[in-house]
């Protein structure tokens, strides 16, 4: 019987971003091309840098404890480490700025202290003070805060999106800020495309460290300009070795350390690198970060690919607790992966600028589905303790995640229950979409296919047949009972899966024939205003996983429909 297939999509209209919003200027002023930043703070120094004109003295800048006592005075080094940025006449070419980074060094701190700043530009005329927090000596159980943000993309969805998001950060007040990557979301050599970010992010970079990841855009085909301002293997702005390293790093702060993976470097250099200071590691928290994010079911759907799951081997085997990034768009917390008896890793994925991208049901997402929102990561460590409240710029909740260490190391047991092996959440994490994440998912958002054996009338039952190809045999699919006479109806039931499809009796919404009566098989005049929709969960192996809805995408007899 010949048949023909289409798919109904779900769209989410979001406002619309007027570049009004962004500043009048891309810089702080006229001395302050990028404003000061806090970088590489440990319990005794912090590095200081800003950006200034060409032909300006050496800035200086004093630190003081917050609560009184001696200050110290340092004059910055300058150098001239070549920015980048488009030529005007020719985008193809790049030249080089002859912009000033002044790079201070401050030692002789306290460990877990909280100082002020006030730096002199090198105009004898500008100032801009802040504060922040060294580092706890390390092991040291003292509670701290600190935030996680990511494709902030300053330079082209700033004004509305991420300046709300900055404020808030700002108003935590976190020891530092981990930036997972797209601080700018144009094209990273090109220098103008940065300074927005050192404007929008004020709130917090006055207030906080910052600690940077790697993003596409902040390094596309070179990462010179990311290297030269955060000085990172480059304190002498001589950006000769720029091919030499690649931009990932380790701090500890108290009981806890961090592991910053640089995605757009070699990865399997960075795996030896990580698999060693994992092995060296005495903190009670291991947290990764990076841009490209690892489990990832919306948006590009990858999921543990190539060498993304070697480095998984690594942080389960070493004792990761959190792996967080950014890169889709979309903000997605997995169930907890680990083999049986180990401790599992903890993967979220976050969005605080980038526009939205497609989520997809799945039962090892917690809540069943990710959720396209505008959001910052805020984490508490207390000792054994560690909670994340993921909060929208106005500060409601929109998810919430503790983990409690006992003394064998293992979480509480309610998170324990909920570990997943890993390598059945590969084979199951695309599970409601039917097909192969390679086959052109990418974007895209295409549940289980559903065919009926008959056009839907009023009220009246139909038996509906949903390819499930690719649940394992044995498997349990449960549907929840639906009686709203508004929406697409169905009795509780549990069905195993034996083939590649199931059959399922299905009751259409009442006034269906009239709400839809320009219903079409090819979709082109199709007026549907409530789509069949099925909530439904699966049993494999004795568990139960995360609930979801899915839609299925929508095919019909052409027999059924001939006469119509």
């Amino acid at each position: 019987m010949y048949r023909q297939t289409w798919i109904i999509m779900a769209f989410v209209v979001t406002p619309l971003i007027t570049m009004s919003a962004l500043p009048s200027e891309s810089k702080i002023n006229d001395c302050f091309i990028a404003s000061p930043t806090v970088l590489h703070v440990d319990e005794y120094s912090a590095q200081f840098v800003w950006v200034t004109p060409a032909g300006l003295n050496a800035g200086e800048i004093s630190v003081t404890p917050y609560s009184g006592g001696q200050q110290q005075r340092i004059t910055a080094d300058v150098t001239t480490p070549r920015f980048q940025k488009r030529d005007e006449n020719n985008p193809e070419v790049l030249r080089e700025m002859d912009h000033l980074r002044h790079l201070a060094k401050v030692d002789g701190l306290e460990p877990f202290t909280e100082y002020r700043y006030h730096i002199e530009c090198g105009d004898d005329a500008t100032t801009s003070s802040g504060r922040f927090t060294t580092s706890p000596e390390s092991g040291q159980t003292d509670a701290f805060d600190f935030v996680v943000v990511s494709d902030g993309h300053a330079d082209r969805m700033g004004g509305q999106i991420y300046g709300p998001i900055a404020e808030a950060v700002g108003g935590v007040n976190p020891a530092f800020v981990i930036h997972t990557g797209d601080l700018t979301g144009g094209w990273g050599p090109d220098w103008d495309r940065w300074l927005p970010y050192f404007t929008i992010a004020r709130p917090y970079l006055q207030s906080s460290v910052l600690r940077p990841v790697a993003g596409g855009h902040d390094v596309n085909e070179t990462a010179r300009n990311f290297r030269a301002f955060f000085a990172f293997n480059d304190p002498d702005g001589d950006p000769a070795d720029e091919d030499d390293m690649g931009t990932y790093y380790t701090f500890t702060f108290g009981n806890a350390q961090f592991f910053l993976i640089d995605h757009t470097y070699d990865l399997e250099t960075q795996l030896e690198w990580v698999e060693r200071e994992l092995a060296a590691s005495e903190a009670e928290w291991k947290i990764v970060a990076l841009h490209q994010s690892f489990a990832n079911v919306g948006s590009r759907g990858n999921f543990f690919s190539g060498l993304f799951n070697d480095h998984a081997e690594v942080y389960e085997q070493y004792g990761v607790d959190i792996v967080i990034s950014g890169h889709d768009h979309i903000y997605e917390r997995n169930l907890p992966f680990g083999s049986q008896g180990v401790k599992p890793v903890n993967y979220i994925a976050i969005n605080s600028g980038g526009n939205f991208r497609e989520i997809r049901p799945s039962p090892i997402l917690e809540g069943g589905i990710g959720r396209q929102e505008h959001m910052y990561a805020h984490f508490n460590i207390d000792d054994k303790r560690l909670e994340m409240t993921a909060r929208r710029a106005d500060g409601t909740l929109l998810d919430y995640l503790e983990l409690v260490k006992g003394e064998d190391g293992m979480y509480q047991e309610l998170v324990m229950d909920k570990a997943v092996d890993r390598d059945l959440a590969i084979e199951i994490a695309h599970l409601y979409t039917g097909q192969d994440v390679a086959s052109d998912l990418r974007y895209a958002r295409r549940d289980l296919q559903a065919e009926f054996d008959s056009f839907p009338e009023d009220e009246a039952p139909l038996m509906m047949t949903l390819n499930v190809s690719s649940f394992p045999r044995g498997s349990e699919i449960f549907f929840y009972e639906q009686r709203n006479p508004e929406l697409w109806r169905i009795k509780q039931q549990s069905i195993e899966v034996t083939g590649n499809t199931v059959e399922v009796e299905v009751t259409a919404p009442e006034n269906f024939g009239t709400t839809h009566r320009s219903w079409s098989p090819d979709r082109s005049e199709s007026k549907w205003t409530s789509p069949p929709s099925f909530q439904l969960n699966v049993r494999i192996d004795d568990r139960m996983f995360e609930s979801v809805t899915i839609y299925p995408s929508l095919g019909v007899s052409m027999d059924a429909v001939s006469d119509r």
